[in-house]
């Protein structure tokens, strides 16, 4: 019957050429989590609709205007966001 021991399950035994790839691996990632992306500001409009007498507010309405150079500017700078953070 073989006994093993504590101190031979918990010894963690690394190949010296993977130690400094993962030091910067983790290095990079720790990097990574700090940072917090920067969103675009979103313009708001004052538009206001009145459906049988109940009215309802909708900011947004200018990005549903899909000729529009300015939704297509905002569209931009949010994925300049989403690709740097990728």
């Amino acid at each position: 019957m073989r006994v093993f021991h504590l101190s031979r399950v918990l010894r963690f035994k690394m190949k010296p050429q993977l130690i400094i790839p993962s030091v910067i691996i983790l290095i990079f990632i720790s990097c990574r989590m700090e940072t917090k992306p920067v969103y675009p500001e979103t313009a708001r409009e004052q538009v206001t609709d009145n459906y049988f007498g109940v009215k309802i507010e909708d900011p947004y309405r200018w990005l549903e205007d899909e000729a529009s150079p300015a939704r297509a500017a905002w569209i931009e700078a949010q994925n300049r966001v989403t690709n740097e953070y990728l």
